[in-house]
Formats: structure tokens, C-alpha cells, sequence
């Protein structure tokens, strides 16, 4: 009778707690342990992301299967890692894996698929960077962030608990006045494009009229229309 260990991962603690991911794995490596009539003398999991390689379950798996000259079998190819370097380390160990959804997974295949699980470990990196980054941006810009999952705004990254649209141009709104008292120059310039724009004066005018009095915007340069507009929203001041 063949011997069998079997490795399961999930990337959150929140998998981790409920069990139906590490439960699913399970049950795909035994049902493959049974139908081979193996017997499975080891069940190891950890609650890792695949980039990490702090693995104590793996490590435990791989000495095990090794002592007991054992296959070590997995449910999916990318719960291994999506880390091609520490993948084909593994490979390398000795001890001989099995995939459940790759069965006759060859050397060459290997190679392309744990590149390819990298390249998506990679590739969502970047887009939760540029996803931050935008959010960063609004907060920046206009004082808070709506999500448009929940509709909820944010007003900082560290502001887990969103409120209503309402909330957040209150607390942008004072949020923004305690900046620009602190700055006599930023106070004075939207004080005056404040007064120009209540007695009628478009954005266009209020920008003609800045640049022609040298005054100019907190990254140096001379207004524009569109620089006026944000100036006033950022201030509190919502014009139709």
C-alpha cells in the first residue's frame, strides 16, 4: 500500500477560521489517496499567502513524506505557491507531488504554470497598488473616497469603517479648513476666489483674474478653470 501526505492552503485567516477551503482541498486529495487504495499517513495545511515561504505545514509535509518515502499530494497546482523559485525547490526536494488538477503534469508544464501563478501574484499586486494609489488620490483631492462596491466613503486608508457621503464631505470640509488656516496664503486665496465666485464671476474670470495678480496654485503653477473649481470644492464650497 502506497503512502500518501496531504497539503492544503489557504491565503486568509478568514478561510482558515470558516475551513471550507481547506475542507474542499481535503476532500479532493482523499477521494484521489482512496481511489489509488493509499493510505494517507499525514494531513498538514497552512494559512499563508502563496508568496510567502514561512510554511511550517509544508515544511512538516515534505519531512514527513520524505521519512516515509511517500507522495505529497495536492489539491491544486497554485496551493503550492506562487513563487516559481520556491516552487521548483520543492520539486528538487525528492520527494515526489502529485496535483490533483494536473495528474500528468510534466517537467515542462510545471515550469510554465508555476511561472504563471507568479505572473498573477505579480500582476494583482500591481493592480491593488494602483487601486491605493487612486484612493490616495480622491482622499488627497477631494477629502474622502467612495467605494463604489458599498457606496461607503472613507476619508483615510486607516479608516476601515466607512460613513455616508454626507459624513465625509462634513469631515473633509473641516478637515480641509484646519489645513488652509494654517497656511495665510492658501486662506487668502480662497477667501478671494470665494468672494469672486458668490458675486457671479465664472471659473474662467476667477482664473484670469489670479494669474493677472500673481497669485498661483500650491504646486506653482497658474490657475486654469478646472484648478479654481477643485480649489472651491476642496474648500466647502459647492457650486452647481
Amino acid at each position: 500500500m502506497r503512502n500518501f501526505v496531504i497539503y492544503s492552503r489557504v491565503s486568509t485567516r478568514e478561510q482558515g477560521i470558516s475551513g471550507l477551503g481547506l475542507d474542499a482541498q481535503l476532500n479532493t486529495c482523499r477521494e484521489y489517496v482512496q481511489s489509488r487504495r493509499g493510505e494517507v499517513i499525514g494531513e498538514f495545511h497552512d494559512v499563508k499567502s502563496g508568496s510567502s515561504r514561512n510554511r511550517p505545514g509544508l515544511d512538516q509535509a515534505l519531512e514527513l513524506a520524505k521519512q516515509n518515502s511517500a507522495t505529497l499530494v495536492f489539491a491544486k497546482l497554485d496551493r503550492l505557491a506562487r513563487d516559481a523559485e520556491y516552487s521548483h525547490r520543492i520539486k528538487n526536494s525528492g520527494v515526489p507531488l502529485f496535483f490533483c488538477d494536473f495528474p500528468e503534469i510534466n517537467t515542462l508544464m510545471f515550469g510554465i504554470l508555476v511561472a504563471f501563478a507568479q505572473y498573477e501574484r505579480e500582476l494583482g499586486q500591481s493592480r491593488t497598488k494602483d487601486a491605493l494609489n487612486q484612493i490616495k488620490r480622491n482622499i488627497n483631492e477631494h477629502g474622502f473616497h467612495t467605494s463604489r462596491k458599498s457606496g461607503e466613503a472613507v476619508t483615510s486608508l486607516g479608516n476601515k469603517k466607512g460613513c455616508s457621503m454626507e459624513e465625509a464631505h462634513e469631515a473633509a470640509v473641516l478637515s480641509r479648513k484646519k489645513i488652509m488656516e494654517a497656511d495665510p496664503v492658501r486662506c487668502r486665496q480662497y477667501k478671494l476666489m470665494t468672494s469672486l465666485r458668490e458675486r457671479g464671476d465664472s471659473f474662467y474670470t476667477i482664473s484670469e483674474t489670479m494669474n493677472m495678480t500673481g497669485e498661483l496654485t500650491a504646486m506653482g503653477r497658474h490657475w486654469s478653470p478646472g484648478n479654481v473649481k477643485r480649489a472651491l470644492s476642496l474648500w466647502g464650497v459647492y457650486y452647481g
